[in-house]
């Protein structure tokens, strides 16, 4: 284990393999919900990394099959908190995710399943998200009379450009697929597409 990194918090499995760190949320009885102590969990872990020469690279997941995450506040959660208490949770995310942006390690989202509102919004703070063929991310917060408080409308449209993120309409986390597709790409291509030989 790498110096200054935890060992497995209940909330959030820490294995090492080589210069690969994987960060496993694990709270798959409440879809790997992103609490405050996962949050702080991961802060920690994040600051221990911003100086740590060993790890090259950082995996974020979560436990099953079915969720990545399903992020930090939803309806019953939110009603659940007062004002301040909703204010400290997104404060912290934001902390944790310009953390995680700015870490000199490359970090990778891979989604095995549902990345909804923070998580989503961690996923986007990271350099590369890889997903599951059933995987689906969203931003669902307008739907439920908020904002997406933790970087996602600055980042999303930051990685994908300002127009494309609802258009066509399967890419509003329907069906996720390569923009351009493939074959406007390798028309572009002045050698044309790419080829096994």
């Amino acid at each position: 284990m790498t110096p200054g990194i935890p060992p497995s918090a209940s909330d959030v499995r820490v294995e090492r393999a080589d210069r690969v760190l994987t960060l496993t949320f694990d709270r798959p009885g409440d879809q790997n919900r992103l609490t405050r102590d996962v949050l702080l969990t991961m802060q920690g872990i994040a600051d221990d990394l911003r100086d740590d020469d060993e790890i090259q690279a950082v995996v974020v997941t979560g436990s099953g099959s079915e969720f990545f995450s399903m992020g930090i506040l939803n309806p019953p959660v939110r009603a659940s908190y007062t004002k301040e208490q909703i204010l400290d949770l997104v404060r912290i995310a934001n902390r944790l995710y310009d953390a995680i942006e700015a870490l000199p390690q490359i970090v990778i989202a891979a989604f095995n399943g549902a990345a909804r509102a923070g998580a989503a919004e961690l996923a986007l703070a990271c350099d590369i998200r890889l997903a599951a063929a059933h995987a689906t991310f969203r931003l669902p917060e307008a739907l439920w009379g908020g904002f997406p408080g933790a970087g996602g409308p600055v980042r999303l449209p930051a990685i994908v450009g300002r127009g494309w993120p609802c258009t066509p309409p399967t890419a509003c986390g329907r069906r996720p697929r390569p923009w351009p597709p493939a074959s406007a790409r390798a028309a572009r291509s002045p050698r044309g597409a790419p080829s096994a030989s």
